[in-house]
């Protein structure tokens, strides 16, 4: 019983402490949307920020690999 009791307040604590960090992100990706939509439609603003996040990730990929 006082097991159960730990881990609901574990679980409570770390669905509060995920979910700030979570928030900071998502509030972190819609300034960088918002900062591109003023310059082009939304559509082209995620295509954007998805083939630059693709071509960091390759980028990062490949030098663990050469490494």
């Amino acid at each position: 019983m006082i097991i159960a009791i730990n881990f609901e307040k574990l679980e409570k604590t770390l669905g509060n402490f995920f979910g700030k960090i979570g928030k900071f992100f998502v509030d972190a990706f819609n300034v960088v949307v918002g900062a591109f939509d003023k310059f082009f439609p939304h559509e082209v603003s995620i295509i954007i920020l998805i083939t630059l996040a693709a071509f960091i990730a390759i980028y990062i990929f490949t030098q663990k690999i050469n490494k």
